[in-house]
């Protein structure tokens, strides 16, 4: 149960009455005490000593006839005392304020609602329900009704005024109804700059929206860090910018008819990032629901930067889907999110106060800043802010099992035989199978290109789960240091031995947090040439997280030693200590195969870690017959094609494909892809020579693009002996090249 307030109304059966307040014991110093069980939707963490009960007798004649102070909370099983006759599961023993009214006080219901401003069949529930914490605006009902009541001892009198001034600012859980929140003015012009929800409205003048869906749904949101819109929103969807801020409201009623109903209110905000839609064959939200009599579809999806929850978030389990829960875990997850939340009444309030109308609770989405000088959104941004906790804008707790773009990954690059589709295809397979990712084969066959073009399409395709993607080129001096991280000075410490040191985090550890706010992120790593780098040195720790186990590092972060956890081990959300990998997290590597030697130093139980997928060359036709040569100039036509912004003649087209050949038919599986080859075009084409000289431009960018490929391979001496037999290469200039750069002479071949 959500605390609002410190008054409670405990609705007692009369027939249990007398039980209650101890009246058949015939010991005049029995204790009044009331038993509950967790079918009351409240555990004893929601009382605190010293709260003030409403006895409210449950009878024909029904009403308010005492009132207690709680003194005490225990387990049933734990004392002689309960409740004669009930299985209760714990007991609230009480203080007696006043032991029974000389008159009940009977609330009238239309007119409780009037003075309290809420909906009458909200106000009514007070009547069915065994335990009710007031809301602020009950609590000031009831205060005001009961001190004008004549049975009121001057004790309980000077209680209740007491408790009306002094209002409720020593709990941090409960929403008070007064002008000043958290020691400031909710009613002042501006927002408290402190906070970075706040902050981003003043630095970048957002707009305010308010979103509305059932708590159920609020559940799914937080699960898939995502809220959804259905077919006939889709113009309201479209309304959004990535920018806004909007908050969260959910109404009473759940999706889900079977689960209990829960105090409508605003139980989070977000600054929106991106608008997308999610996979078509995908349920998420309850009313997707195989088979659902409702036949609803949600594909339009809100993500966002930054997210904040009121609830209790770290009590949820966000690994299982509300679709795979019962009632009971439902509800309490239910419980759990809506806990700490604005109630609605207040939220109204603030609306009325500030812009004189009421809180817009009927549309999925409204603005709530529509004119200069209306300005209930940020008022209620300045409100909520206090009792928001940031959570992982991105759905950690989820595999990835989309589809990747293979038209647009593939856009400006030619694979033969339909070899581009068949490699995008052994990505999205390993990516759905949990893997991560090396592309190995040749230079120049668009490893890195591919390999970037996926991880930045997921990050764009699917925002709810990736934050970015980063790339970056693997170093012979890469150590922990490099990719875990370190100690390092502050900014702040001296330049000696005594300054002050802190961990700085590595290129892994920060693609599993923001840099500049902290929070958790989902960037998958784009490693180039991962053979340049000694595995075992560079990676330490990230084997054993990499092999689905935790790990704790021998540095620190405000005195608590580094974490490293994978989304099963991690509980709530990650502190500032704690580094966690999402379930969607991948590692892409390219790996140049020109150096076997690194290939096969890598360790079985880093490789098997990996899905190895095949980047070949295309197969070039071997001979000098006019057979052979068609066939090569369909090739080379065909990747020209692809390349925008390339116009060859023949004459280079011919020498460069020649080139190409003679590298690749040198040696058994040593070859160059067509990114070096498009090198070649792209600096004969730019190279202002005469028009019939083709040989200096096509030896220079011989020297230039393919030489640099060679360096460390036992066999380029004969490489560059076949180059050398291209009629269109000046060989001594090739030959002059090879001995400075390579220690080769072609006379060696």
């Amino acid at each position: 149960m959500t605390r609002h307030t410190d008054t409670w109304v405990f609705n007692i059966d009369s027939e249990v009455w007398d039980d209650c307040l101890g009246h058949k014991t015939g010991d005049e110093d029995a204790t009044p005490r009331f038993g509950f069980t967790d079918t009351d939707d409240v555990s004893p963490d929601d009382f605190r000593v010293g709260d003030t009960v409403l006895a409210r007798i449950v009878s024909d004649d029904s009403g308010i006839g005492a009132v207690f102070e709680v003194r005490e909370i225990v387990p049933a099983d734990t004392t002689p005392h309960s409740v004669p006759g009930y299985d209760f599961e714990w007991i609230v023993f009480c203080d007696t304020v006043q032991d029974e009214f000389n008159s009940i006080y009977r609330e009238n219901w239309e007119r409780f609602a009037e003075v309290s401003n809420a909906n009458l069949e909200a106000v009514k529930t007070l009547a069915t329900r065994n335990v009710i914490n007031l809301f602020p605006e009950y609590k000031q009902t009831y205060i005001d009704g009961l001190l004008e009541h004549d049975s009121v001892t001057e004790v309980v009198r000077t209680r209740l005024e007491d408790s009306r001034e002094s209002g409720d600012e020593d709990d941090p859980s409960i929403w008070i109804e007064k002008t000043e929140i958290e020691g400031r003015n909710y009613k002042q012009d501006g927002i408290d700059p402190d906070h970075p929800l706040a902050a981003h409205i003043q630095e970048t003048d957002a707009r305010i929206y308010k979103l509305t869906a059932p708590p159920d749904n609020w559940l799914t949101a937080y699960e898939y860090a995502a809220f959804a819109f259905g077919e006939s929103d889709h113009g309201l969807w479209e309304d959004l910018s990535p920018g806004d801020v909007v908050l969260f409201h959910s109404r009473s009623e759940p999706a889900w008819e079977a689960l209990d109903e829960q105090a409508s209110c605003i139980l989070g905000a977000g600054i929106i990032g991106a608008l997308t839609t999610k996979p078509q064959d995908e349920s998420w939200w309850y009313d997707e629901r195989p088979n659902s009599p409702k036949d609803q579809s949600f594909p339009y999806l809100v993500t966002f930067d930054r997210l904040y929850a009121t609830g209790d978030i770290e009590d949820i389990e966000f690994s299982r889907s509300i679709l795979s829960k019962d009632t009971t875990e439902a509800n309490a997850d239910l419980t759990a999110l809506t806990a700490n939340g604005m109630p609605f009444e207040t939220a109204d309030k603030i609306c009325n106060e500030t812009a004189e109308t009421g809180f817009p609770r009927h549309r999925i989405q409204e603005p709530l800043d529509t004119t200069a000088d209306s300005e209930p959104g940020r008022t209620l941004v300045n409100a909520i802010t206090a009792h928001l906790k940031e959570v992982p804008p991105v759905a950690i707790h989820k595999s990835f099992t989309g589809d990747l773009d293979t038209e647009s990954l593939l856009d400006g690059l030619y694979f033969p035989d339909e070899l581009g589709e068949t490699i995008i295809e052994q990505i999205q397979a390993a990516l759905q199978a949990g893997d991560h990712i090396i592309l190995t084969g040749p230079p120049g066959t668009g490893k890195t290109e591919i390999a970037d073009r996926a991880a930045q399409s997921l990050a764009d395709q699917y925002p709810y789960l990736y934050s970015g993607a980063e790339l970056t080129t693997a170093t012979a001096d890469w150590s922990t240091f490099d990719t875990v991280g370190g100690y390092m000075p502050t900014e702040t410490g001296a330049d000696d031995a005594t300054g002050d040191l802190a961990f700085k985090p590595g290129i892994i550890l920060n693609r599993l947090k923001d840099t500049t706010n902290g929070t958790q992120a989902n960037e998958p790593i784009i490693i180039d040439e991962l053979n340049r780098a000694d595995i075992d040195k560079a990676f330490g720790q990230l084997f054993t997280l990499l092999s689905g186990q935790s790990v704790q590092l021998p540095y620190t972060r405000n005195n608590r030693e580094i974490e490293l956890l994978t989304n099963n081990q991690l509980e709530g959300v990650p502190a500032a200590h704690q580094y966690a990998v999402p379930n969607a997290w991948r590692i892409f590597a390219t790996m140049n195969t020109y150096d076997k030697t690194s290939l096969y130093e890598m360790s079985y139980a880093f490789m098997r870690r990996f899905a190895f997928i095949r980047v070949p060359a295309p197969d070039l036709p071997h001979g000098d017959d006019e057979q052979s040569y068609d066939a090569l100039m369909d090739i080379m036509d065909q990747y020209v094609a692809a390349w925008d912004g390339l116009d060859p003649s023949e004459a280079q087209r011919r020498a460069v494909g020649r080139v190409w050949t003679h590298t690749n038919h040198a040696v058994e599986d040593r070859a160059i892809g067509p990114a070096i080859v498009y090198d070649l075009l792209a600096y004969i084409t730019a190279r202002h020579t005469s028009a019939n000289e083709l040989s200096t431009p096509l030896t220079e960018a011989v020297i230039s693009y393919i030489f640099p490929q060679l360096e460390g391979v036992p066999e380029r001496t004969k490489i560059v002996a076949h180059i050398a037999d291209v009629d269109a290469v000046d060989r001594d200039m090739l030959a002059a090249a090879a001995r400075d750069m390579l220690q080769v002479t072609l006379s060696d071949a």
